[in-house]
């Protein structure tokens, strides 16, 4: 009897490694591409950023400008 529940016992354990390595490669796969979107978000944010300040500076800008004018206008 105690040899039998020795031997349940490899045989479980031969099919329950295999699944947790399974497992444990899965979820190197998954933090990997997690990382993957994190720096792909990183970088977008960082391309709009840059878009938005470059939109804003242009606007700046013509404000500035159009502020020198009203000025000269009116003599100041």
């Amino acid at each position: 009897m105690d040899a039998y529940m020795h031997l349940t016992q490899v045989e479980q354990l031969d099919k329950g490694i295999p699944a947790l390595l399974r497992i444990d490669q899965k979820q190197d796969k998954m933090l990997e591409k997690q990382d993957e979107t994190r720096e792909d978000i990183v970088n977008e944010i960082r391309s709009l950023r840059g878009d938005l300040k470059s939109s804003l500076d242009d606007r700046f800008a013509r404000i500035e400008t159009d502020i020198d004018r009203i000025k000269a206008k009116i003599g100041l």
